[in-house]
């Protein structure tokens, strides 16, 4: 007999789950072997599948990348859009000089939003995509394999937890994610 005790469950507002988990066997001859395991963190993250990456047909493959790692997707919406949404994602950029190549790069095809959940996942979603320009990105990430320059690189990923989640419910909210 085999048997699992998760708890205590879901941290604040559902968005961080710390869990301890102990396993318990049942040997055939009786005896109980019990095994604790640690603290386990589940973060959730922002995701974009940008438009470049879109046209391109790379949407499979990033997402694949994504059930690759273990991760979970917990939103999913594909959307245009517009200047006045752009602008208040990208608030801290708006004065920067790249900021209106952005935003007209934001404007010219869907883009697929996500919610991804698993441990670590700021971090490690991050090591996936590579760093922010293509051609300084490691061989294999995303951004490596599918981005075209520093502007047109394919994925976006939160930065931080406080970031996470300002980027999750500026798209997302409560009802939308399972």
């Amino acid at each position: 007999m085999l048997s699992f005790k998760l708890g205590p469950g879901m941290g604040k507002k559902g968005r961080q789950n710390s869990r301890h988990m102990s396993l318990r066997l049942i040997q055939p001859s009786g005896t109980l072997v019990k095994i604790e395991g640690g603290p386990m963190t589940l973060e959730r993250t922002f995701a974009i599948v940008k438009p470049n990456a879109i046209k391109n047909g790379h949407v499979g493959e990033i997402i694949s990348a994504i059930e690759r790692e273990g991760f979970t997707i917990h939103g999913l919406r594909m959307a245009h859009l517009n200047k006045e949404l752009i602008k208040g994602f990208y608030i801290e950029h708006v004065q920067k000089k790249f900021y209106p190549e952005l935003e007209e790069f934001m404007l010219e095809g869907p883009v697929l939003l996500m919610v991804i959940e698993g441990e670590n996942v700021i971090a490690r979603w991050r090591e996936i995509m590579g760093v922010t320009d293509p051609a300084k990105a490691a061989p294999g990430t995303l951004r490596r394999k599918f981005g075209d320059d520093l502007t047109r690189n394919a994925v976006h990923g939160s930065d931080a937890p406080a970031t996470a989640e300002r980027e999750v419910h500026y798209f997302f909210s409560a009802f939308d994610l399972v």
